[in-house]
C-alpha cells in the first residue's frame, strides 16, 4: 500500500516536471525562433542595402520594404521571393553596372515553396490532423521536414549572395601598391 503512494506520488511528480521541461524547451525555442527571425531580417537589410551600395541594377525595392514584405498580409506570399531573386541576380559578379537581367538559383524555389509550404501546413493543421494525435504528430513532421529545407535552401542562398557580394566589394578596392 505505502508503495502503491509512493509510485503515484513520484508519478505526479515526475509529470510535473515532464511539464516544466516541456514548457521551458517551448520558451526557448520560441526565443531562438525570434533571434533567428531578426537576424535573417536584419541580413536581408544589408543585403539589399549593399546592391544599392554597389549601384547594381535590378532590386526594385529599398532596403526597408525588402524586410517590409514579409509582414504584408498576401503579398507575403510572393513579394519575399521576388525580393531574393532581385538580390540574388543584382549580386551576380559577373553583372556589370547598369546591366539589366534577371537571373535565379534553383535553390531560392526550394526555400520559397517549402517555406510556404510549410507555413500553410501550420495553417491547416487543425483540419489535416483531424484531432487525432498520430494526424498531430503526421502534421508536425510533415512541417518539420518542410522547415528545415527551407532553413537549408535559405542558408545556402545567403551563403552564395554573401561570397557574391564580397566579390564585388573586392572588385571596388583598388590595387596596393607595389
Amino acid at each position: 500500500m505505502v508503495a502503491a503512494l509512493f509510485l503515484v506520488m513520484w508519478n505526479a511528480s515526475y509529470l510535473n516536471l515532464v511539464k516544466v521541461l516541456l514548457i521551458s524547451v517551448g520558451a526557448i525555442q520560441k526565443i531562438i525562433t525570434l533571434l533567428a527571425i531578426y537576424f535573417f531580417l536584419a541580413w536581408t537589410r544589408n543585403a539589399a542595402h549593399n546592391v544599392h551600395a554597389f549601384q547594381r541594377s535590378g532590386l526594385q525595392y529599398t532596403p526597408g520594404w525588402c524586410v517590409g514584405w514579409f509582414f504584408v498580409p498576401l503579398a507575403n506570399f510572393v513579394m519575399p521571393y521576388r525580393v531574393f531573386s532581385q538580390i540574388w541576380s543584382a549580386s551576380e559578379p559577373e553583372r556589370g553596372i547598369g546591366i539589366q537581367f534577371w537571373r535565379s538559383t534553383p535553390l531560392l524555389l526550394v526555400w520559397w515553396s517549402s517555406y510556404v509550404a510549410s507555413r500553410l501546413v501550420n495553417v491547416f493543421a487543425s483540419f489535416l490532423a483531424n484531432g487525432s494525435l498520430v494526424g498531430i504528430g503526421v502534421v508536425g513532421l510533415i512541417d518539420a521536414v518542410l522547415t528545415g529545407v527551407a532553413a537549408v535552401a535559405i542558408i545556402l542562398v545567403m551563403r552564395e549572395i554573401e561570397a557574391n557580394q564580397g566579390k564585388i566589394a573586392a572588385s571596388f578596392q583598388s590595387p596596393t601598391a607595389a
